[in-house]
């Protein structure tokens, strides 16, 4: 509340018997019908008392309209503020915790917005209270049939330990290992902290501590239920054991990653298998992308080898394309494969964007999707067509392709709240040369 605002309430209420009565009305009305707004909330905690403000404010629930209304966080902030005021600090923990953990409600809410937000871990370690039960404790998985128990998310524990100091961290893994050592643990808890400290490692910065963590990660694997570590140890256990009957087809790949998930993505919404293969004894360089649906019956991985020789074939022999690909000896390609083709137009999501006459130019027909990885995260998409043209989709800031600047590659430029797009849509020959 502004000075000004504040010292003009201050003097309405105690000169103006009428205001006071009215605003004495209103709080008994609001703590009855259990309803409350900002306004009333700080009149009542500058004039009244504080404590009943708190429950004002404790009642009047914040829910953000959007992923990026920070509304709800906000009202935390004033409860944590308030709660420290009139010592309450049951209240002004869990409305911390609720800060730290994002634990408000919203309409709608992204990764992009989650991942942007603090944790605010700082200013509550200045505090003169024990920070490490709080964190720890409210880590821990129990069957709190009361729901009494304040549940932190793991990934923000996780993120919080990361921006405190080295004295808590240390504090933190030594107390993380003896938990997943412990054998009186259950199996949940040790799962649960083990995916706490592989977040704890995303998050710090320092590269040789990560490297240093990812060793300490790895002789922590022998203490898990072999349930679990075998899991761990074999992670596409999953996918062999789905894929049975073509496991000798599946042992001619080397398999990067695989789940099996209901999962809604840019070309695929339902119950799916995904992997990425690679071809034994290969240089690494062409990776197989593949998602294939679960419905009535399992999309078999045969689907893929039907066609993957000449994906292949045409993937390599695209002179263009391999000259982008050997231009960094870092860079890779991902075909993609959904269920039974390669290019999938699911929703329109490829074209829509794309200016419709080049859509009713281009024949998409037996079309290959793939993307090229290169250094630094980037990740540029591409189809190749039939006729051998390649079609650029959309490509990161400041992009080049040999022979063409990225003003030379860059067709429309889109703005949204935290980020920039660029969209391509050039087209090439297999020689290089620019088309459109």
């Amino acid at each position: 509340m502004a000075i000004k605002k504040r010292e003009i309430c201050r003097q309405l209420y105690t000169n103006d018997s009428n205001f006071k009565n009215l605003l004495l009305e209103a709080l008994d009305y609001a703590e009855k019908n259990k309803v409350s707004n900002g306004d009333l909330e700080d009149f009542t905690a500058q004039l009244i008392s504080k404590k009943r403000a708190l429950e004002l404010m404790r009642q009047n629930r914040q829910v953000g309209t959007c992923s990026f209304d920070n509304g709800p966080i906000v009202q935390q902030k004033r409860i944590a503020s308030l709660a420290s005021k009139t010592q309450n600090w049951n209240v002004f923990v869990k409305s911390f915790l609720n800060i730290m953990n994002d634990n408000v409600s919203r309409n709608a809410n992204s990764n992009i917005a989650s991942n942007a937000r603090k944790t605010y871990i700082e200013e509550l370690a200045k505090l003169d209270i024990d920070i490490d039960k709080i964190l720890l404790g409210s880590n821990i998985r129990i069957d709190d049939t009361t729901r009494t128990h304040y549940f932190s998310d793991g990934s923000k524990i996780a993120k919080a330990y990361a921006n405190l100091n080295s004295d808590k961290q240390e504090y933190f893994e030594n107390k993380t290992f003896e938990i997943i050592k412990d054998e009186g643990i259950d199996a949940f808890n040790k799962l649960h902290f083990y995916n706490t400290l592989k977040n704890y490692q995303y998050f710090i910065k320092d590269s040789i501590k990560k490297t240093e963590l990812e060793k300490d990660i790895q002789n922590l694997v022998p203490f898990l239920p072999k349930e679990l570590k075998s899991r761990i140890e074999n992670p596409n256990k999953q996918l062999y054991d789905l894929l049975y009957r073509e496991k000798k087809e599946l042992d001619n790949f080397d398999v990067k990653s695989s789940i099996i998930a209901h999962i809604g993505s840019y070309s695929f919404d339902g119950d799916c298998w995904q992997a990425e293969l690679i071809d034994k004894k290969s240089d690494g360089k062409i990776i197989y992308d593949l998602t294939m649906a679960i419905g009535e019956e399992i999309t078999p991985l045969q689907n893929f080898i039907d066609k993957k020789s000449e994906l292949k074939s045409r993937v390599e022999e695209h002179s263009f394309l391999q000259k982008v690909i050997n231009d960094n000896k870092e860079n890779k390609v991902y075909i993609k494969f959904t269920t039974d083709k390669s290019f999938v137009n699911h929703r329109n999501r490829v074209t829509e964007d794309m200016p419709k006459e080049l859509v009713d130019e281009l024949d998409f027909e037996n079309a290959i999707s793939l993307y090229v990885s290169f250094p630094k995260r980037k990740y540029v998409r591409f189809v190749l067509l039939n006729n051998r043209n390649l079609l650029m989709l959309g490509i990161p800031k400041d992009f080049e392709l040999p022979g063409y600047k990225f003003e030379d590659l860059m067709t429309k430029e889109e703005k949204s709240f935290l980020s920039t797009s660029y969209n391509s849509f050039k087209i090439f020959d297999e020689n290089g040369k620019m088309l459109n």
